[in-house]
C-alpha cells in the first residue's frame, strides 16, 4: 500500500515535485553563491592587500606640499619614535595637462604621477608581477584602461607649457590601495628619472606626499598629534577604507542573493505544506483504508519525508554544484582589481546551506504531518468519498452581495471557502513581489540622479569633470567662463561650484579624517533632522559621524581645515555613502584650496528640452569638457552600476519566470480540484468562457492581493533591512528609494502579466469534464 500510494504520487504530481525542487535548488544556488562570494572576496582582498600589496594601516594624503613641509613629517615622525612608516612623493595630475591617445574622456581626475614605492601600498601588473618601468614609459591603472580602452603600447602624455611630455604604456596596475572604482584617487606610476624631471618643473600646488603608518598609536591619537604638531591637513584612506570599497559590489550582490535565497526557501515551505495538504485530501480514502487495516500514522509518515526528502536532497545538490559556476562568475567580475587567490574555501563553507536546508524542510514537513495523526479512520474514509474538505457556513452571506456576475461570485466563493489557501497564494505572491523590488531597489539606487543624491551631489543637467587640486579661485574663474559662454544656449542658465577638501572632526579626544563639501544653494539634499547649514559656524553631519559622536541638531563639535579650528553648531544630520559616511557639509565657510571640485550647470527650460539643449553643449563647446549625470555616477562608483543592474536584471527575470510557473502549478491544481464542480457547469450549459472567467479573476484577485502586499513588505521592512545590512557591512549610512515608476508601476505591470499569461496557458487546457465524470471521484 505505501509503495502503491507513493508510485501513484510520483506519477500524478510531476508538476508539483518539479516546483519543489527547482524551488530549493534556485534557493540553495543563490544562498550558497551569496555566502561564498562574501567569504572569497573578503579572502582576495585580504591576500591582496596583506600579503602581496603590504597595504600600511593609514594613508593619510596632503596636498600642497613644500620641501619643508615634508622635513616636518620626518621629524615628527622621529619624534613619535615610528620607524615603520614611509613618504610617497607624488604630484598632481589635473584633468587639462593629461591625454591618452591624444584624447581624454576621463569622467574625473584624482590621478598623482609618483614611482614604484619601496615599503608599503605596492602595486602589480595583470600577471600579479611588479611592473618593471623603464624611462620614458608608463604604468597605468586598470580602472581607467577599463574607462578608456587602452592598450599597451598606447601613449600617455603630460602637457607642461608649450612642452608635451609622451610617455609608452607598459603596464596597467593593480594598485592595493586606490585600486578601486569607489576610489577617486589613483596613481600613474613613472620612471624615477620621469618623475624627477616632471617635479623639478612643477610648483608646490602640484606636489602632495602619501604619509603611510604601519605602527605606532592608534589613527584617532595620530591625527590629533599631527594636526598638533602644524602638519598639513590630510585625507585619511585607513586599510578598512580600502578593503570596504574594493567589496563595494560584492556587498551589495551578496545581499541582493541572500535575501533573495531566504524568501525562496521560506515560498518552498509554503509549497511544501500546500502540496502535502493537498495530497492528504486526495488521498483520504486510501489512508482511510491503510488505518482501518492496522496501519499507523509511525507507518505512514516516512512515505511522504521519503519523498519530500528525496526532493529535497536532488534539489539541494543541484543548486550547490549550480552555485560553484555562479560564484565563480560573480568573483570574475572584480578579478579586474583583485587578482583571483587560489582555492574554495568559499564554496566548502556554503555546505553549511546544503546541511542546513534539508534539516529545515524535514523540520517543516514533520510539523505539517502532525494533521495525519489527527485523522480518524472514518473521517478519512467519509471525506474522500465527499470530496468536501472546507466549512460550508461562513461569517457572511456572498448571496447578499451585489455580485451579479457568475464568474466573479464563484472566484471569491472559492476563496472564501478556502481562506487558508487563499491566504497561503497571497503570501506566495507577496515573496516573488519582494523578490523583483529588493534588486530593483538596488538598482535604481545605482543609477544616475538617485546615486548622486546618496552621495549628496547636487543633481544638475551638466557637470564639469572632477579636477583634484584646485584652488577655490580657479574654479571661480571657470564658472565665470562657462556661465558667459553657455548664455547662448540657455538665457537664465545657472552655474554652481560644489568642492570638496580635508578636515578633522575633534571631540572629547574622538578624531575623525573626514571630506568638508560645500554644496550650492538650491541643491537637492534631504535631510533626516534639522537643515542644511547656512551660516558661517554652522555645519551638517553624516548619520554616520552623528552616531559615531553621539550628536544630535542643536549640538557642537570641534572641526579643523587649513589650519583653522572653530566650535560649530550642527543644523542638520543627512544620510550619505560618500567617503562611507566619513563627511560634513559645510555652511558659508571659506578655504583656498579644494581636494576635488567640478560646476554643476542647471539649464531653465523644461526636462526633454534641457536634455536636447544638454545634448547638444556637450557636442558643441569647447572651452571646458562637460558630462552629464551617467558619467558623474561613473566617476564616483565606476563599473559597480553596472554590475549590480547585471545582476538584478537576472533575478528579477528569474522571479518573472518562477511566479509564471507557480501560476500553472496552481491553477492547474486547482482545476483538479475543481473537477466537480467544471464538469456539473459543463452538464448544465454553461459556456467554456465563464469558465475560464472564474478561473481567471480566481487567480488574478490572488495576485493583485499578493502585489498589495509585496509592495507594502518591502516598503515597511525589506527595505530597511537591506539599509541596514549595508550599513553594517561598513558602507554608510544609506536611504534606498526606488523610483516610483518602476516600483508602482513597471514592475508590478510586468508581475501582473506574467501572471495573466500563466493563467491564460491553463485556461486553454480545460478538460472537456462531463457528469459522467463524476463517478470517478
Amino acid at each position: 500500500m505505501l509503495l502503491r500510494l507513493l508510485k501513484n504520487d510520483l506519477l500524478h504530481g510531476k508538476l508539483t515535485n518539479f516546483m519543489v525542487m527547482i524551488f530549493l535548488a534556485v534557493s540553495t544556488m543563490l544562498s550558497c553563491a551569496s555566502i561564498s562570494l562574501i567569504y572569497s572576496s573578503q579572502n582576495q582582498i585580504s591576500y591582496f592587500m596583506d600579503d602581496m600589496g603590504k597595504v600600511a594601516d593609514y594613508n593619510f594624503s596632503m596636498m600642497n606640499i613644500t620641501k619643508k613641509d615634508v622635513q616636518k613629517i620626518t621629524a615628527f615622525m622621529k619624534a613619535k619614535d615610528i620607524d615603520a612608516y614611509q613618504i610617497e612623493h607624488a604630484i598632481t595630475l589635473p584633468l587639462s595637462v593629461m591625454l591618452f591617445n591624444g584624447t581624454n574622456d576621463l569622467e574625473s581626475s584624482g590621478c598623482f604621477a609618483t614611482t614604484l614605492p619601496k615599503t608599503y601600498n605596492f602595486l602589480f601588473d595583470e600577471n600579479n608581477k611588479t611592473p618593471d618601468i623603464q624611462p620614458g614609459e608608463v604604468g597605468i591603472p586598470l580602472s581607467i584602461k577599463h574607462q578608456l580602452n587602452l592598450q599597451l603600447n598606447d601613449t600617455f602624455q603630460i602637457l607642461r607649457g608649450t612642452r608635451t611630455y609622451t610617455y609608452k604604456i607598459t603596464s596597467f596596475v593593480r594598485d592595493a590601495v586606490y585600486g578601486s572604482d569607489m576610489m577617486g584617487q589613483k596613481r600613474i606610476i613613472l620612471h624615477p628619472a620621469d618623475y624627477q624631471i616632471q617635479y623639478d618643473i612643477t610648483q608646490d600646488i602640484d606636489h602632495a606626499v602619501v604619509l603611510s603608518v604601519n605602527d605606532g598609536p592608534n589613527t584617532k591619537q595620530l591625527e590629533y598629534d599631527m594636526q598638533k604638531a602644524g602638519l598639513p591637513n590630510a585625507t585619511l584612506v585607513d586599510k578598512e577604507t580600502a578593503e570596504l570599497s574594493f567589496m563595494g559590489v560584492s556587498l551589495g550582490t551578496s545581499a541582493m542573493l541572500l535575501m533573495s535565497g531566504i524568501i525562496l526557501l521560506c515560498m518552498s515551505f509554503l509549497i511544501i505544506r500546500f502540496t502535502i495538504l493537498f495530497q492528504i485530501e486526495s488521498n483520504y480514502a486510501e489512508i482511510g483504508i491503510m488505518k482501518a487495516i492496522g496501519f499507523q500514522h509511525s507507518q505512514i509518515k516516512p512515505l511522504y519525508l521519503m519523498k519530500y526528502m528525496s526532493i529535497t536532497l536532488i534539489g539541494v545538490i543541484i543548486g550547490f554544484f549550480a552555485s560553484i559556476p555562479f560564484a565563480e562568475l560573480l568573483e570574475s567580475m572584480q578579478a579586474s582589481v583583485v587578482p583571483v587567490m587560489p582555492g574554495n574555501t568559499g564554496t566548502y563553507l556554503s555546505l553549511v546551506i546544503v546541511i542546513l536546508i534539508p534539516a529545515l524542510v524535514y523540520t517543516v514537513t514533520t510539523l505539517v504531518l502532525r494533521k495525519l495523526k489527527k485523522q480518524s479512520t472514518m473521517d478519512a474514509i467519509r471525506k474522500g468519498n465527499e470530496g468536501e474538505t472546507y466549512k460550508e457556513h461562513t461569517r457572511f452571506t456572498l448571496a447578499k452581495t451585489r455580485l451579479h456576475s457568475l464568474h466573479s461570485f464563484l472566484a471569491i466563493n472559492d476563496l472564501v471557502a478556502q481562506r487558508k489557501y487563499f491566504l497561503m497564494m497571497v503570501i506566495i505572491y507577496a515573496f516573488c513581489m519582494v523578490l523583483i523590488l529588493v534588486p530593483l531597489t538596488l538598482k535604481d539606487a545605482f543609477q544616475k540622479d538617485t546615486f548622486l543624491q546618496i552621495l549628496k551631489i547636487s543633481i544638475g543637467d551638466l557637470y564639469s569633470q572632477q579636477n583634484g587640486g584646485n584652488s577655490v579661485k580657479d574654479l571661480e574663474e571657470k564658472r565665470a567662463m562657462v556661465l558667459r559662454d553657455l548664455k547662448v544656449y540657455d538665457e537664465k542658465i545657472r552655474v554652481d561650484i560644489e568642492t570638496m577638501t580635508s578636515a578633522s572632526l575633534s571631540d572629547d579626544g574622538l578624531n575623525t579624517s573626514v571630506f568638508l563639501m560645500k554644496r550650492a544653494d538650491g541643491n537637492t539634499i534631504t535631510f533626516d533632522y534639522g537643515k542644511a547649514p547656512k551660516l558661517s559656524n554652522e555645519l551638517a553631519l553624516s548619520t554616520t559621524l552623528a552616531k559615531r559622536y553621539g550628536k544630535t541638531v542643536g549640538d557642537s563639535i570641534s572641526m579643523e581645515y587649513e589650519g583653522k579650528k572653530n566650535t560649530y553648531l550642527i543644523s542638520g544630520i543627512y544620510s550619505s555613502m560618500m567617503n562611507l559616511g566619513n563627511n560634513i557639509l559645510a555652511g558659508d565657510i571659506e578655504y583656498e584650496y579644494a581636494y576635488t571640485g567640478y560646476l554643476v550647470i542647471h539649464l531653465s527650460q523644461d526636462e526633454l528640452t534641457n536634455h536636447q539643449v544638454a545634448e547638444t553643449i556637450k557636442k558643441e563647446y569647447k572651452g571646458l569638457k562637460l558630462i552629464d549625470s551617467k558619467q558623474m555616477t561613473k566617476s564616483f562608483s565606476g563599473d559597480m552600476p553596472q554590475q549590480i543592474t547585471i545582476m538584478s536584471d537576472l533575478i528579477i527575470t528569474i522571479i518573472l519566470i518562477i511566479t509564471f510557473a507557480l501560476t500553472i502549478l496552481f491553477s492547474k491544481l486547482h482545476m483538479l480540484r475543481a473537477k466537480k464542480a467544471i464538469a456539473l457547469m459543463r452538464s448544465m450549459g454553461y459556456a467554456k468562457r465563464n469558465i475560464r472567467k472564474w478561473l481567471f479573476v480566481r487567480c488574478m484577485i490572488q495576485v493583485l492581493c499578493g502585489l498589495l502586499l509585496g509592495i507594502l513588505l518591502h516598503t515597511f521592512c525589506t527595505n530597511g533591512l537591506l539599509e541596514a545590512y549595508l550599513e553594517s557591512m561598513g558602507m554608510g549610512s544609506v536611504a534606498l528609494k526606488s523610483a516610483p515608476l518602476n516600483m508602482y508601476v513597471l514592475y508590478p505591470l510586468l508581475f501582473i502579466l506574467s501572471a495573466m499569461a500563466a493563467q491564460w496557458i491553463v485556461n486553454r487546457t480545460i478538460p472537456a469534464w462531463d457528469i459522467k465524470d463524476l463517478s470517478e471521484e
